[in-house]
């Protein structure tokens, strides 16, 4: 059946503990380094999302570092505008986190499809800047703020997500990531 081709797909794209906990996986966006799949969490009973990274992206090692530090910083924020990090798998293929699941649609979706009032632009303006305050105090820098990277939840709250480019100000090792006359980010913003 169809949905057990896409469990034995879910098999190589996810590592073994993440199969075995989250159910009723579907895949809700594409990216650069992964896919992103809706799931519940079997012991928790949780709507989650989870980002499973590309192989050809978790076996390259500065991509793994990249990882690693989006990882460490969701780790670091709990602020109530930014994705909430639960849990990090990995096996010897496969990588793959899980935060909180949003439901609501991307800013970029939302421009798309509306004209958004005034009131409400200045209130999730107000929210992500909220997000990065709590972030520049923690000396994280996101690097990547963009309209497909603020989730937009059915209630109106932004929420910043995708800390991939992100960087930790206090950590040495990871400035070898960062190559001079590079541009960071997405270009237009």
């Amino acid at each position: 059946s169809a949905i057990r081709k896409v469990g034995r797909n879910l098999n190589s794209k996810l590592p073994r503990q993440a199969v075995a906990r989250y159910r009723n996986i579907q895949l809700i966006a594409r990216g650069g380094m992964g896919e992103v799949f809706r799931a519940t969490d079997s012991v928790l009973g949780r709507q989650v999302a989870i980002k499973a990274i590309r192989p050809e992206s978790a076996a390259d090692r500065k991509r793994q570092i990249r990882l690693r530090r989006e990882i460490m910083a969701m780790a670091q924020v709990n602020h109530p505008n930014m994705v909430h990090l639960y849990d990090f798998c990995e096996d010897e293929s496969s990588a793959c986190y899980v935060m909180e699941y949003v439901a609501g649609q991307t800013l970029d979706c939302l421009l798309d499809e509306e004209v958004i009032r005034p009131t409400t632009a200045v209130a999730l303006a107000a929210q992500v800047a909220d997000a990065l305050v709590n972030l520049h105090q923690k000396r994280i820098l996101h690097r990547d703020i963009t309209p497909s990277n603020i989730m937009v939840s059915i209630d109106g709250t932004a929420k910043l997500m995708d800390f991939g480019l992100v960087k930790i100000s206090c950590g040495e090792e990871l400035t070898e990531l960062t190559e001079k006359d590079c541009l960071i980010g997405t270009l237009l913003y």
